[in-house]
């Protein structure tokens, strides 16, 4: 058993509007609108992680001179770059605020749900941050650089098993196969037939996306692992938009983030659960409390940090499971 949480739920945002209202935050949607003039690409191949990170940052705690100060540092170091603003965008953000985030995401949704791991589900993350924030603008941003960089993996899995999500990690765990995988490129790793096969056992329902919550939590046990750190930050953004979808969608979503999951864990060597000590070594030690953690993630400076201490106050907020505030306090170093 991990140790009991002795602090009580962190405050966590408000869910996905039927419509985007007025700026409720006068600085962080203007630092949000600066932030359309560069690429949700950086250099070297890597992705932007500014506008996610101003959200992320603000809802921990961060004060209108420390969000101003995120944004200077992240776009004055040269790992940025400028742009011309899409031309699509202005019309689809104005669409956005007449129709409101629920029905503009839900027509577009369902042509995007077979790619959640799109740019390692940096795709994702910067749409459900975008609506967190209420800021049309980045969510036409979102929707349109996913549209862009869509790159669905190899067949849908059938959905018709009767597996749960740790089951059919138990079964690749198994697998000689997947040892012997590890390290290749994990949408490779889906094109496989012995993955396929296992990942077709996987029974098709919505709740699949809680379960791949929950195994990205418990791998993730290395703060300076990025892939297990994207695995808890997108399952996460991934159970923010389910709501969005219909039943069938929500489902076809839940197998495609549980496939890329899966990949990805064979690919880090990561596929067996710890055992109960291990899980407990891992995240062992009294916590500080959350305010305490927010405040480490903010003076960190680091987006990355930010990101994953506010999904862990969300899924803590959600599950009231201890691990994610112990997850988080280790990935600020305060435990």
């Amino acid at each position: 058993m991990l140790p009991a949480s002795s602090t009580s739920a962190p405050t966590v945002t408000r869910p996905p509007s039927a419509a985007v209202q007025a700026p409720p935050d006068p600085v962080l949607h203007e630092l949000l609108d600066a932030e359309l003039d560069w690429s949700p690409h950086a250099r070297g191949g890597f992705i932007s992680h500014l506008a996610m990170s101003l959200v992320a940052a603000r809802r921990l705690g961060a004060s209108d001179d420390e969000l101003r100060a995120w944004f200077d540092a992240q776009t004055t170091d040269g790992f940025l770059v400028r742009r011309n603003r899409p031309t699509w965008l202005e019309a689809d953000t104005r669409r956005i605020r007449q129709r409101g985030v629920a029905a503009e995401a839900g027509d577009q949704l369902p042509a995007l749900v077979d790619a959640p791991s799109s740019q390692f589900f940096h795709a994702i993350i910067r749409l459900d941050l975008a609506i967190d924030a209420d800021h049309a603008g980045g969510v036409a941003n979102a929707l349109g650089n996913w549209r862009e960089d869509a790159d669905p993996l190899a067949a849908e899995p059938a959905g018709a098993g009767d597996a749960g999500f740790g089951e059919v990690l138990d079964r690749l765990a198994s697998d000689p196969r997947a040892a012997a995988a590890r390290r290749r490129p994990f949408a490779e790793i889906a094109t496989l037939p012995w993955f396929a096969d296992a990942l077709d056992q996987l029974a098709g329902a919505p709740e699949v996306l809680d379960e791949v919550a929950a195994a990205a939590a418990q791998r993730h046990v290395e703060p300076s692992h990025f892939g297990t750190l994207h695995l808890v930050t997108g399952s996460r953004a991934a159970r923010a938009v389910a709501p969005l979808l219909d039943e069938d969608d929500r489902t076809r979503l839940a197998l495609r983030v549980a496939q890329a999951a899966a990949a990805a864990l064979v690919e880090f060597g990561a596929l067996a659960a710890p055992d109960d000590d291990v899980a407990v070594a891992g995240h062992r030690g009294s916590s500080p409390g959350w305010p305490a953690i927010g405040r480490a993630a903010i003076d960190s400076g680091d987006p990355h940090v930010a990101k994953v201490v506010y999904a862990c106050t969300l899924e803590f907020s959600l599950t009231g499971h201890p691990i994610y505030e112990h997850l988080a306090a280790r990935q600020v170093g305060t435990r």
